[in-house]
């Protein structure tokens, strides 16, 4: 069993997308991905449009949220249907939504983890990922909270090796899948 950290890829001659109004899209970005909690009955969705036109990507991390288009979402629904919440944008050309990671897991081994810290002693960067096994088990999609804060989540979104595979067999344009640990 792998996990694997989900980003994207912003190469030149791809789209690149922007919120219509910063405000909502900073208020996007302080409540996505941070909680257990569902926003699905008081979502409202937020413009955004294309401020580089080029290759339509199927997945977008470059508003600090991430996004999929209508195809992504078709292929991934399924697998993430408990983990997470796709909700939707609004876009002039395209069907583009927002993936929110409900799925937020107690799951850092913290007695093989490597990280670097501040002098402060807060966490910079995790070096070496170290995950309990029967905590990331069938999890598809999650974000793990760091081992010295149980509640707050890590600003990073890890995936199975079946998401992966997934995503490749689709040809999904935008996925880019870094390996971090193999237990």
């Amino acid at each position: 069993m792998k996990v694997w950290i989900l980003s994207g890829t912003i190469d030149i001659g791809n789209e690149i997308l922007n919120y219509d109004n910063v405000q909502q899209g900073l208020d996007i970005i302080k409540f996505i991905g941070r909680s257990r909690v569902s926003i699905q009955k008081s979502w409202n969705a937020v413009s955004i449009n294309s401020i580089e036109k080029g290759e339509k990507l199927d997945f977008h991390k470059e508003l600090r949220v991430p996004i999929l288009s209508k195809d992504a979402v078709q292929v991934i629904q399924e697998l993430i249907k408990d983990m997470a919440e796709i909700l939707p944008l609004i876009h002039p050309d395209r069907e583009y939504f927002v993936l929110n990671i409900l799925n937020i897991i107690d799951c850092i081994d913290e007695s093989k983890i490597q990280f670097t810290s501040y002098p402060t002693g807060t966490i910079k960067a995790y070096t070496k990922w170290e995950f309990k096994k029967e905590m990331v088990a069938g999890q598809h999609i999650f974000k793990a909270t760091y081992h010295t804060v149980r509640d707050v989540p890590v600003d990073i979104i890890f995936v199975s090796d079946e998401f992966v595979e997934k995503v490749e067999k689709s040809k999904l344009k935008g996925f880019y899948f870094t390996e971090v640990w193999n237990g």
